[in-house]
């Protein structure tokens, strides 16, 4: 089969940088590279409220990285888009400079609307017209609802994985007492009861997926360990069962989790703590773990765009 245009996505995030390239053949995407990189570029900025040399570099090396890739594949186009981590550093411009001149991308900045708008546009095109997505970051958080098969109410809530782990979970590397691990996780409900405010989501015969590093690393936990099955279902009980496995271990011993990457064990639990909070609040007690994200959202914008 003749292969089409190929077009590559890099998503620029407060904890990984994330890149994929697909070619379009016929009428369907296939996809040439899908490839993640931690990089941390968030790392401190709760601090400082910018971002740190070393992490700019990390990030930039990795983005340098992804082009050269994306470049290799064919790409005719690549888009690069920042997210929350982006939005609020007082230095962001700087490191938008920086990339521009290393490897000649535009990074643009996307609000929360559009992260959430994206991400369930990407993972709801598997799912039921009526479908809800969360998508659990390192820098923020978004829930999406849809209804006969349109967006219709988003919200999205600047705490992620990396953010509540430098707020809560840094004075230790674990285990973790209930002091710490029962404040983390009410600030992590208030957070979302704040954001979400009154607007009532409707729940009744909707579908739930999760996006992102955080239930990914759940659902493989989930099918790597000794109670771990082909179940495409995340439910809420074992949500419960890996956030006190997390608590009870130390970050070095995480690592050592079957079907864990080693570069997510620091953040996990609190990664886990914001599934939990979303699962409640909405009032879901199973969601399907969806591979597909906000790169994907964004690459099938572009393609959609092109579309004749």
């Amino acid at each position: 089969m003749r292969r089409g245009a190929v077009k590559a996505v890099i998503d620029v995030g407060t904890n990984s940088v994330k890149l994929i390239a697909a070619a379009l053949c016929g009428g369907s995407l296939s996809v040439l590279s899908d490839e993640l990189k931690i990089t941390r570029l968030g790392e401190g900025q709760g601090r400082r409220g910018a971002f740190g040399a070393e992490a700019m570099e990390r990030t930039a090396s990795a983005i340098e990285g992804f082009a050269r890739r994306a470049l290799a594949c064919g790409a005719e186009e690549i888009a690069a888009v920042g997210t929350q981590a982006m939005r609020t550093a007082s230095n962001a411009g700087e490191f938008k400079l920086m990339v521009l001149k290393r490897c000649g991308l535009d990074i643009r900045v996307i609000s929360g609307d559009e992260e959430a708008a994206l991400s369930f546009g990407a993972a709801s095109r598997a799912m039921p017209r009526d479908a809800a997505v969360f998508d659990v970051g390192g820098g923020s958080s978004e829930a999406a609802f849809g209804r006969d098969g349109s967006l219709f109410w988003r919200r999205s809530v600047p705490l992620g994985a990396l953010v509540l782990y430098e707020k809560f979970f840094t004075s230790t590397a674990g285990p973790y007492g209930g002091d710490i691990l029962d404040a983390g996780r009410a600030f992590a409900a208030s957070e979302f009861r704040a954001y979400v405010g009154g607007v009532p989501a409707p729940r009744e015969g909707r579908d739930c997926a999760g996006v992102g590093g955080t239930f990914a690393a759940l659902a493989s936990v989930f099918k790597s360990g000794p109670r771990g099955s082909d179940d495409a279902l995340l439910r809420r009980g074992e949500v419960e069962r890996q956030i006190a496995l997390y608590a009870s271990m130390d970050c070095e011993s995480r690592k050592k989790i079957p079907g864990l990457e080693a570069g997510r064990a620091d953040i996990i639990l609190p990664g886990a703590c914001i599934a939990a909070a979303l699962m409640d609040l909405f009032g879901f007690d199973r969601l399907a773990v969806s591979k597909r994200g906000l790169r994907h959202g964004v690459l099938d914008s572009m393609f959609d765009a092109s579309a004749p």
